[in-house]
């Protein structure tokens, strides 16, 4: 893969969710946890776009989101993902899964699960576009499950035990 391919951030954000309606406006330190992680990923230094769910489209249906960028933006060949639930995040992890996937021939590269909070993933347009041709029912929520499953992936842990950020009891 070529250092120099034009890679994209997509913030997968929606306001809806079972468990915490609206957390994405949810008030951490004085910004919504969006503007949190707006930041952040404005610090990994790449071009980004926040996919909200437009009312054409079911809420759950994120991989429709995630095909409807790539094909607004033609000239883009490999996009990020970021989940907006996750303030925590860290560049320097997203740095680290873009400069990996950049190095090697794959089409999909992410953090293991164990990484839940500080996750993402990095996959080609080719990938994200057969993914949207293929998947379907769950694995439409859940955008990558299907190129985690049916592609080649590399996945990246850090974590020798679940990192997920929860209070002591």
């Amino acid at each position: 893969m070529n250092a120099n391919v034009p890679i994209l951030a997509i913030i997968q954000a929606r306001d809806g969710g079972t468990r915490l309606p609206g957390k994405i406006r949810a008030d951490i330190g004085g910004a919504s946890m969006l503007a949190q992680v707006v930041h952040r990923v404005s610090l990994v230094g790449l071009p980004f776009v926040v996919a909200y769910p437009p009312p054409e489209y079911k809420e759950n249906d994120v991989l429709s989101r995630f095909a409807r960028v790539a094909r607004t933006n033609p000239h883009v060949d490999a996009f990020v993902r970021i989940t907006a639930d996750c303030p925590l995040l860290d560049p320097s992890v997203v740095g680290f899964v873009i400069n990996r996937f950049r190095q090697g021939n794959t089409d999909f590269v992410g953090t293991s699960p164990e990484m839940d909070g500080l996750d993402c993933e990095v996959f080609s347009r080719s990938a994200l576009l057969t993914c949207d041709l293929a998947a379907h029912g769950r694995a439409r929520e859940h955008a990558t499950h299907w190129m985690r499953r049916n592609l080649a992936p590399t996945i990246i842990n850090w974590a020798p035990e679940p990192l997920r950020w929860r209070s002591r009891r």
